[in-house]
């Protein structure tokens, strides 16, 4: 048998901490593992340079988005090297490669009528140019309230939401 395997891709904001580490390496091995038998496994990962936190840290630190992501994608290389992990590719979102291959799957699921076009209220800030992540707390304990299964819980509790708090920085 034959495996395309890969695991979360890290945000191109920071350098790889221990979970990061954790699953990379336990990944590493299984692939390992599958090459050993009589399948074959080729692990592919990338750094992921598209969000909010890597907008953001570039405007904190004052340079540009796409100076943050080479260096912190080179820093992430660097760790995988470390680590002696057998990667088939390690590579960016950022990549022209990429956005041809996710314009060129995204077509085709478009083309076969997977893709659902629909309107959605988001909140956006007109001065930073950007949309908002929306976190919510609880009035009785001000524990941030987690969205599971679309109800909303806090403490293993049900709670209504009371003025929801935005937060530009996560």
């Amino acid at each position: 048998m034959k495996y395309l395997v890969t695991s979360a891709l890290p945000y191109a904001n920071a350098p790889l901490h221990l979970g990061h580490v954790l699953e990379i390496v336990q990944t590493d091995a299984w692939v390992r593992h599958k090459n050993l038998t009589d399948d074959e496994a080729l692990y592919f990962c990338a750094s992921d340079t598209h969000g909010t936190p890597i907008m953001l840290k570039a405007k904190d630190m004052g340079i540009e988005p796409e100076d943050l992501i080479e260096e912190i994608h080179a820093n992430h290389k660097n760790t995988f090297e470390k680590f002696n992990i057998n990667l088939a590719n390690f590579h960016s979102t950022h990549s022209e490669e990429n956005k041809k291959l996710s314009a060129q799957i995204f077509k085709s699921a478009q083309d076969k009528g997977y893709i659902n076009k629909k309107s959605i209220s988001q909140l956006y800030d007109e001065n930073e140019e950007i949309f908002l992540k929306l976190k919510k707390y609880c009035k009785k304990n001000k524990k941030k309230i987690i969205h599971i299964k679309e109800t909303i819980y806090c403490s293993s509790r049900r709670f209504q939401m009371v003025n929801p708090h935005i937060i530009l920085r996560s």
